[in-house]
């Protein structure tokens, strides 16, 4: 809690009788009386001209917003100016014209704190020596309470404050008038004056308690807390207190309550007043300039405060015209370097509002396309609205802007554009045209080609599209007519920057002329290829006049050769040419030449099966043998004969004594014979010629059997006399054999 203040009261108390006084909010105040109605009347505009509080001209700034004699505002306005100590914009009541101040001026009074925690003076027990930076008396005294004004550490800081450029920029404070205000001594019971361009207010001279404060250099306007200090913090006057031996004490606005005394080291906010030079200002408006290049539309809240709007002029920001029959505001800008926005700026009969659009060159916005914008009335008189284009310094953290002005203007109702060679294939496309129609800027427009071509092709359609501009104090119109060599135009467009982009659609340039047509490739196919499979070439080579294009669609004869014939079922090679028609794209001229070509196609032969070998060399044996036959071809099927016939196969079946193998063949002989045997094999695969007859000739001799033979009961081989008796036996024999000699 803050110190309890002490107030002198002449009437109740005896001189230096101090009054101990409650404990009130946050700081130890003495109360005086309740204020009036806690109410604001925000004004309404009516038609599209915006309301004052949205929108005030110069004039407006200087008579619109005075308060009445009893403090009260029915209109009440405000103004973004400078910053606070928290580097955030300062928002200003306008309190209108001060007569004391020279020039065009209006009063601001901050709505609120601009800074926080300051006292009136630190040293609360000492009078201070007189300084002539005092203020101005007609004789000045030598010394002056801790109360005084014009020796305050407020007044500092006051000062301080009109000349940071934390708080207002050097343009900014070249924009505020010193204000001369009157200010009691009550140590000299005198009055003095101090001139400054912030200033605190006062509640002199109205007694206590008090509910209003003052403001101006004759403090004649007066701010009842019903309409400016309703609310908020409380802050210093420069009053000082008119009690009996109130050295320390000076007054402070408790807003929404009274007017208070506190000793003077105590610590508040600071809400001062200054006085604006409107001399170089066109007006103010509560609208936000375009921070981007897409336009956009908002309503305006009531209350909204007002930013200066100062004259642009020699700022080269640009120019903007409109037309209130066509509906067309031409926004051009100048050769500033920094951002320009065209703002239009109305009211429907409720609420303002505003629109917004970055430019960046020439460009015209219709009312149509203001009205499309959210926020915006479905009807615009642009003859009700105000328009201008602006600026922004965010050095200055000023806005210039210049006013649009109505066009007089005279309307282009038809155009001729000439001299447009027409395209010709192979030829380079014209550049320019010729229009010499009254109201139109350049006499030798540019052409653009679609397509954007440099040279004009073969077959191909081409639109010229020139755009023309209008000579200031011309207009196109909705219904403007035009012609191009002579003929209607194909489309005439009237662009949103107020140009006349206007097209013709010339024939198609000549097709490209068919010089040759290459004959393909002779081609090589495997044996039993169908037509279908040979992978036929669909597009054959040509060659053109322009080379446009190098090949061409083709369609081959099968069913009638030029040449030879293709049996898919005979295996050996076929040679066959097949005649093509040539389809020429439609953007070929065949020029006369047969369109025809041939292909020369060389069916392979099939191949041939491998040949029956065998596992058993052809020769002669004594023994029997066993014949294997084998093919290299694999799933190959193998006939023979062993009767020395040719191998026959009818209808894929052996016919006589042909037989197909299927396991090992037997080679035989019979004991003491030769026998040959001639065995005649082929192999055979579908799709492949048959390979060759081999023939393999066997021949079996079986020899005798030799026997050993024993001889038993004698002595062996020899003579036997007759009579005698041997046995004779032999190791091999088909039977036993007893062999009796009478020799």
């Amino acid at each position: 809690m803050e110190e309890i203040l002490m107030m002198k009261l002449k009437h109740n108390f005896k001189k230096g009788m101090a009054l101990v006084l409650s404990l009130v909010m946050a700081a130890g105040l003495v109360p005086a009386m309740s204020g009036g109605a806690d109410t604001v009347q925000a004004a309404t505009g009516t038609g599209t001209e915006p309301s004052v509080t949205a929108f005030a001209a110069k004039d407006q700034l200087m008579t619109a917003f005075n308060p009445d004699s009893n403090g009260d505002a029915t209109t009440i306005g405000k103004l973004v100016f400078g910053k606070n100590s928290s580097s955030v914009a300062q928002e200003w009541y306008i309190l209108g014209r001060d007569t004391g101040v020279s020039g065009d001026n209006t009063i601001i009074f901050a709505a609120s704190p601009i800074a926080r925690k300051q006292a009136f003076e630190d040293d609360d027990s000492n009078k201070k020596t007189f300084a002539s930076s005092f203020g101005v008396y007609e004789t000045n005294p030598s010394d002056v309470y801790q109360n005084h004004y014009g020796a305050s550490d407020l007044r500092v800081a006051l000062k301080n404050m009109a000349t940071n450029t934390s708080y207002f920029t050097t343009a900014e404070q070249g924009l505020m008038n010193p204000t001369t205000v009157t200010t009691n001594d009550i140590l000299n019971s005198t009055i003095y004056t101090t001139t400054d361009k912030l200033y605190a207010l006062t509640a002199d001279g109205a007694g206590f308690p008090y509910t209003t404060i003052k403001v101006g250099s004759d403090n004649n306007t007066v701010l009842a807390e019903s309409s400016y200090w309703r609310s908020g913090e409380l802050f210093w006057l420069r009053s000082p207190s008119d009690l009996d031996s109130s050295d320390n004490i000076a007054w402070v606005a408790y807003p929404g309550k009274y007017v208070y005394g506190s000793i003077v080291s105590t610590k508040f906010a600071v809400q001062p007043a200054s006085n604006l030079n409107l001399s170089s200002v066109l007006f103010a408006s509560a609208a936000t300039a375009a921070s981007s290049d897409k336009a956009e539309a908002r309503t305006i809240a009531d209350g909204t405060a007002m930013t200066l709007r100062l004259d642009g002029t020699g700022k080269d920001i640009g120019t903007v015209t409109y037309n209130t029959t066509t509906g067309n505001i031409k926004a051009v800008k100048g050769g500033i370097s920094q951002s320009v926005a065209l703002v239009v700026q109305g009211n429907d009969g409720t609420n303002n509002w505003y629109y917004s659009k970055k430019i960046t060159g020439t460009d015209v916005v219709n009312v149509s396309d203001i009205v499309a914008e959210s926020n915006t009335p479905a009807s615009i008189d642009l003859s009700a609205c105000k328009i201008w284009l602006e600026t922004t310094d965010s050095t200055e953290n000023l806005t210039y802007a210049v006013n649009a002005t109505e066009a007089a203007t005279s309307n282009i109702t038809s155009v001729a554009i000439t001299d447009i060679d027409t395209p010709a294939a192979n030829t380079a496309l014209d550049t320019s045209a010729s229009c010499t129609t009254t109201g139109v800027s350049s006499t030798t427009p540019q052409i653009t080609w679609t397509s954007s071509d440099t040279t004009a092709g073969y077959n191909t359609s081409y639109t010229a599209s020139i755009t023309l501009t209008a000579t200031t104090g011309y207009e196109f119109i909705d219904s403007t007519t035009a012609t191009v060599s002579g003929n209607n135009a194909t489309s005439i467009t009237k662009n949103t920057d107020g140009t006349l982009t206007v097209t013709y659609d010339f024939p198609a340039t000549a097709k490209d002329r068919l010089i040759s047509i290459t004959t393909p490739q002779a081609i090589t196919v495997a044996n039993g290829t169908a037509y279908s499979d040979m992978n036929l070439p669909e597009q054959v080579n040509i060659v053109t006049e322009g080379n446009t294009v190098s090949s061409a669609s083709v369609t081959w004869n099968t069913t009638t050769p030029a040449g030879g014939s293709y049996e898919p079922s005979e295996l050996t090679e076929q040679t066959v040419i097949l005649t093509g028609t040539v389809t020429c794209p439609d953007s070929i001229d065949d020029n006369g030449i047969p369109l025809t070509t041939t292909i020369t196609i060389t069916i392979s032969a099939a191949g041939i099966v491998g040949a029956p070998t065998v596992n058993l060399a052809a020769g002669t044996y004594t023994e029997n043998q066993s014949v294997t036959l084998t093919s290299s071809t694999e799933g190959a099927t193998i006939y023979y004969t062993t009767d020395g016939s040719e191998p026959t196969i009818t209808g894929g079946v052996p016919a006589g004594t042909t037989a197909q193998y299927t396991a090992p063949i037997a080679v035989t002989g019979t004991e003491g014979q030769s026998i040959t045997t001639t065995i005649k094999a082929i192999a055979v695969k579908d799709r492949m010629q048959n390979s060759s007859v081999e023939t393999f000739t066997y021949t079996i001799q079986i020899p005798v059997p030799k026997y050993e033979v024993t001889v038993t009961n004698g002595s062996g081989s020899g003579n036997y006399a007759q009579g005698s008796t041997v046995t004779i036996t032999a190791n091999t024999a088909p039977m036993d054999s007893v062999l009796r000699s009478g020799r």
